[in-house]
């Protein structure tokens, strides 16, 4: 991974120096709009669509807000709450609905790792992020399972005829350094969009007026904080993802798209819980494709694999640290599902509009827990899950 992160660093400032003449002379399409990342099909299912809420960011908002996560996208959105766990990640609640019950997809594949139902998007940064549509409370069924509290789809970007690369850098205290690539172009029938990103930084500082001798959160305390830079805030993220489109005219479309996420970082202390994840990674690997046979029948199906391994560490059994529980020396999840669906759609014209759709999904996961560096793990198999459903809509 080092390598990656060197060569992503390289690229970034090569670019800077290469493009800014270029960008100079004339603006560039920031990339298109993924359209097979929406379950439906917007322009024949607006009627559906009607009769729930839908809020809906665009990269120039997201942009606009400065969000580099997200979670963070998501915070302007009404009736939406965003909230921080016990692991430093984040989650959100919908019109008083958990995560385990708002669906969250990428480009419509299901995202939600097996363990606990829930994603932690506060690791999806947004760079290759074209919209981000929240539909409030019932949706449509072509959503599939698990939509009480809504669906978060999240679309992301695809090249477009004109060729666009971007660089962006930036720099903070605490060595926060920061570098994004953007790369898309089409030629002919054949598009593509590349994103690369790599994050870092030594962690975030507490306030002037922290006493590290405070009884509740200073040292000794199960916080065991000494003030200046928050401990185990620290993190180093990197991200590479890449869609491939084929349009072979517009009937008949596919693409392929690939993201990986290498997500080391730091959990803030919080009631003796000194941990960091020492590795944090997810893979997601998808096919799509749409074909118009007639006027009157369409249809499209998706294909996916996403897989989800983390190491937590309880880092208070080292002599330098310690507090006054000790919960396990590492903990490790390994979980992946697989999956696909067909959609078709039947078009009566102003008569009626006929949605079908069938899904399959397998989900499986494996908790290993290590109470101490000599000692077996206690092995936790969590049951397989697998769904298949069959829906209709008019």
């Amino acid at each position: 991974m080092k390598k990656i992160r060197y060569f992503i660093a390289v690229l970034c400032i090569f670019s800077t120096v290469s493009i800014l003449p270029a960008l100079a002379q004339e603006p560039a399409s920031s990339g298109e709009v993924f359209d097979l990342g929406d379950v439906l099909i917007m322009e024949k299912g607006d009627e559906v669509n009607a009769i729930t809420s839908i809020d809906t960011l665009s990269s120039y908002d997201i942009e606009m807000q400065g969000s580099q996560t997200v979670s963070e996208a998501l915070e302007l959105i009404p009736g939406l709450d965003v909230q921080t766990g016990g692991k430093g990640q984040s989650s959100v609640t919908l019109r008083g609905f958990d995560q385990k019950n708002i669906k969250v997809l990428i480009d419509g594949v299901p995202a939600n790792p097996t363990y606990d139902g829930s994603l932690d998007l506060s690791q999806i940064p947004v760079d290759a992020i074209a919209r981000i549509k929240v539909i409030k409370g019932a949706s449509s069924v072509l959503y599939g399972p698990n939509t009480m509290g809504g669906v978060i789809n999240i679309i992301t970007k695809k090249g477009g005829e004109k060729p666009f690369t971007s660089v962006r850098t930036s720099f903070g205290e605490n060595s926060t350094q920061n570098y994004i690539f953007n790369h898309g172009a089409g030629k002919g029938n054949f598009n593509y969009w590349i994103t690369a990103s790599h994050r870092k930084s030594d962690g975030f500082e507490l306030s002037d007026d922290f006493d590290p001798n405070n009884p509740v959160t200073g040292i000794g305390t199960d916080y065991n904080e000494d003030g200046g830079v928050r401990d185990l805030s620290d993190y180093e993220k990197t991200t590479v993802s890449a869609k491939f489109g084929y349009e072979y005219d517009d009937d008949s479309k596919l693409y392929m798209t690939v993201d990986y996420h290498d997500n080391e970082r730091g959990i803030p202390t919080e009631n003796s819980r000194y941990w960091d994840f020492k590795k944090w990674e997810q893979w997601h690997v998808s096919l799509a494709g749409e074909h118009d046979f007639t006027n009157l029948l369409s249809m499209k199906a998706r294909l996916y694999y996403m897989k989800h391994d983390d190491t937590l560490e309880d880092v208070s059994w080292d002599a330098a640290h310690t507090t006054s529980k000790k919960w396990f020396q590492t903990s490790a999840y390994d979980d992946y599902s697989i999956g696909g669906e067909v959609q078709g759609y039947l078009d009566f014209g102003d008569i009626s509009l006929v949605k079908m759709g069938v899904s399959y999904m397998k989900a499986n996961n494996i908790q290993r827990e290590y109470l101490d560096a000599a000692s077996m793990p206690v092995i936790k198999f969590g049951d397989p899950v697998g769904w298949m459903g069959a829906r209709t809509g008019i």
